[in-house]
């Protein structure tokens, strides 16, 4: 059975501001550390489907997963001491705390060590801008209304929606790429 994970690659859009996020190219790899939940769980032969609460991305079948060692900066409300506010773009202060409703110019901020993983998956990439909205995208994971970055889902579930999905133009001729969807991965 394969198994499938949605990952949410915001790029510039992210709103979270506890961290500097991280350098995905959707098309070819996917970043994350040790401090995200499920870190260890993606292996190589998942499928990864990324989205940008939008839209579906694409998807691929993980080829290597790299790890590697950093040191990672996280920011925090100088009030409450919590990585849970957002950086806004026209407002000033240009923090907002969601736990206290402080706002700051500045957050505070510490290092810590993290182990850090990239997936590659370009080499199996479909494009999937345009088949799937955000709302069924969230709705293919095992719990929808988790808001977890990296989500478990059901392959068969992904598949079938892409399959149903109205106007899909899938890139059937690419190298690698079976003709029918049923078989891919």
């Amino acid at each position: 059975m394969t198994t499938a994970w949605l990952v949410l690659a915001v790029g510039d859009e992210r709103q979270h501001g506890g961290n500097d996020g991280y350098d995905d190219d959707p098309s070819q790899h996917y970043s994350w550390d040790d401090t995200v939940p499920n870190h260890a769980n993606l292996a190589v032969g998942d499928v990864i489907a990324l989205w940008d609460k939008k839209q579906l991305l694409g998807l691929g079948k993980i080829s290597a997963i790299e790890t590697g060692s950093a040191v990672k900066t996280l920011y925090f409300c100088p009030a409450c001491k919590k990585a849970d506010f957002k950086r806004r773009k026209r407002l000033k202060p240009t923090c907002l705390c969601n736990k206290c409703g402080a706002e700051f110019e500045e957050p505070g901020s510490k290092t810590k060590p993290v182990i850090t993983y990239r997936s590659r998956h370009g080499e199996t990439w479909m494009d999937g801008r345009g088949l799937l909205t955000g709302p069924q995208v969230r709705d293919l994971a095992d719990s929808p209304r988790s808001q977890l970055s990296m989500r478990p889902a059901r392959w068969e579930k992904l598949r079938d929606a892409l399959l149903d999905a109205d106007g899909a133009d899938l890139d059937v001729n690419r190298p690698g790429f079976h003709r029918d969807l049923r078989l891919w991965l």
